[in-house]
């Protein structure tokens, strides 16, 4: 709250809410309103995509606490979740995408691919077909997994 600069976070970050410490983020250098965050007291900043767009953050937290279990299990919009499981077949790129999604530099994205799985995208199905695309691509290694509107709020 001293408006410092943080050496470990990313430049263009701007930092929206917070949950019991961990930061959510909107990247002023991208193109979109993804929503970044991080846990906060682990020693360093990893942040990751936790909202694909604003209006989806916002939804999740106009839910108010305790409701979630009520929500229904089916929702018309279908939400998944798509994980990094290896390299791929050329390393490079998936390095290099590993830094345009997640806003990393490229230490940070060699740390992370040599520690799999790793969660790159959570949100709805027109999202996670155009990223599945763009790892197939590259020839990455992947998973999508289809998951609850309950689970995506989590």
């Amino acid at each position: 709250m001293t408006d410092e600069m943080i050496e470990d976070w990313p430049h263009d970050y701007l930092v929206i809410a917070t949950d019991e410490g961990d930061p959510y983020c909107l990247d002023l250098s991208r193109g979109d309103t993804a929503v970044f965050t991080a846990p906060h007291g682990t020693g360093n900043w990893h942040f990751s995509m936790a909202y694909d767009n604003l209006i989806l953050f916002l939804e999740s937290v106009l839910i108010p606490p305790g409701l979630e279990e009520m929500l229904p299990e089916e929702s018309s919009v279908a939400y998944y979740e798509l994980t990094i499981t290896g390299e791929g077949k050329d390393k490079l790129k998936t390095l290099l995408l590993l830094k345009k999604l997640l806003s990393y530099d490229y230490s940070q994205a060699r740390k992370a691919l040599e520690q799999p799985p790793l969660v790159i995208y959570r949100g709805v199905e027109a999202g996670a077909l155009k990223l599945e695309a763009e790892l197939q691509a590259i020839r990455a290694d992947f998973q999508k997994r289809k998951i609850s509107l309950a689970e995506f709020i989590e």
